[in-house]
């Protein structure tokens, strides 16, 4: 199977191709189907879970995480997401305390 090829230019964030977005939909997918939400830092994730991450890209993506760069930008938007996911799993935590508190 043919995949997508992506790649990334030296001082864009962003993809250079026609699948940009489904990339970047899928690093959120790929992120929050597989992180523990124990840890807080992603530098620690990334640690335990870092080349499941980088695995699950490559099966649908032919991404080349050789390249320096393009690691540094696919982390930064991991951690994001993750750092993203994790606050709202806060919020929702804090307000089913409240309610069981109003009961």
């Amino acid at each position: 199977m043919l995949k997508p090829k992506i790649e990334y230019r030296v001082g864009l964030a962003r993809p250079l191709c026609n699948w940009g977005k489904q990339f970047t939909r899928e690093i959120g997918i790929v992120a929050r189907a597989n992180a523990s939400l124990a840890c807080h830092r992603w530098k620690e994730i990334k640690k335990i879970h870092g080349d499941l991450f980088y695995d699950n890209l490559k099966k649908k993506f032919d991404v080349n995480f050789d390249d320096p760069y393009t690691r540094e930008v696919v982390d930064k938007q991991l951690g994001e997401v993750l750092r993203r996911h994790r606050m709202l799993g806060v919020r929702f935590a804090r307000g089913l305390k409240l309610k069981n508190l109003r009961n």
